[in-house]
């Protein structure tokens, strides 16, 4: 079988950051009191369900296909039916040596961030979408927005810990998400603040991009001024508008500028191709960029080919800012 659902954290560093001693929960059962039914041959009845044998913390891989071919070092053998562990060790392994059974923690882990991301895409209802691209992913260079990576992190290490500490999973699930949220509770999760709007994933339209946000593409390093504020709501449905200094100066209050830029947007071609400013004297005042956007520059000094983009979306925001209204009833 297979999927095409992929996970949204992983097992290693986004589990530790939630929970720092998560790896001390991979409780295995250790298993003593062994009966001998040959040479080196062991067995031990009403063990429970096993997947994995491990002995002094080692894998010992697949279990044989019956109890009858156990009789190599290592090799151990499980009957469902009988409840019956068959081992065989050239040690004592009451004395000796330390068998345990249990999962591969690498599985559990997986398992576990398997299901915290079902959850997330059941529970959000909505699109979630990779940050793949050139200019797409966020500061942490990760391909999931980083609020769904810890929320899918919390659920996990909630599902981890809860066999062995219902409060702390309680409490680890509450920063994912509250189950009662909306009937009474005002505590909310990331998840909640994610449906409600109040957090909007990195493709949803909100009020910033309607104004149009603002990142630094190439500024050099003597540069102190920048692109501070833009002004406005996008007549456009999607564009990356180009900002780019022509002519190099400072910008100075109480003195005349001579510090220009050029303004460019999407064509037909591709994204920032056709210019629609060349030198656009700066002022420092809210001026006019594209789409009716205006963009205000920050005083300082200002160096040839710094370059800014503002992204603009004109659709009606998904998430953000909103008026909120309740119903009241004459009673």
């Amino acid at each position: 079988m297979s999927t095409r659902w992929e996970s949204y954290c992983n097992t290693t560093t986004d589990l530790l950051q939630v929970e720092p001693h998560i790896d001390s929960y991979d409780t295995k059962r250790v298993l003593e009191g062994w009966t001998v039914v040959g040479s080196g041959v062991y067995t031990k009845s009403d063990v429970g369900y096993i997947s994995a044998l491990y002995r002094d913390g080692v894998d010992l891989g697949a279990a044989q296909a019956t109890a009858g071919v156990v009789n190599t070092d290592g090799e151990w053998h499980y009957a469902s039916g009988t409840d019956l562990l068959t081992i065989c060790t050239t040690s004592a392994p009451d004395t000796v040596h330390r068998f345990q059974t249990g999962q591969a923690w690498s599985d559990v882990k997986t398992a576990a961030v398997s299901r915290a991301s079902e959850f997330v895409r059941v529970y959000l209802n909505k699109p979630i979408m990779r940050r793949v691209g050139v200019g797409v992913q966020a500061e942490s260079l990760r391909e999931w927005d980083d609020v769904i990576i810890q929320a899918t992190a919390y659920l996990a290490c909630s599902y981890l810990v809860e066999p062995y500490d219902a409060e702390r999973a309680a409490a680890l699930r509450l920063r994912a998400y509250n189950s009662e949220f909306g009937v009474g509770k005002f505590d909310s999760g990331l998840l909640d603040m994610i449906k409600r709007g109040d957090i909007a994933l990195w493709h949803e339209v909100n009020t910033a991009y309607q104004k149009g946000a603002i990142r630094e593409v190439t500024i050099d390093m003597s540069t102190t001024g920048t692109l501070v504020d833009t002004l406005g709501v996008a007549q456009t449905t999607f564009d990356l508008i180009k900002v780019k200094i022509v002519t190099g100066a400072a910008l100075t209050e109480g003195s005349a500028s001579t510090v220009t830029f050029a303004v460019y947007i999407g064509d037909g071609t591709g994204l920032k191709t056709y210019q629609t400013q060349t030198a656009t004297v700066m002022d420092g005042s809210y001026q006019y960029l594209a789409h009716g956007i205006y963009g205000r520059f920050s005083p300082g000094k200002y160096t040839a080919n710094d370059e800014w983009e503002v992204e603009v979306r004109g659709q009606e925001p998904e998430a953000g800012v909103k008026v909120r209204s309740i119903e009241l009833r004459r009673m």
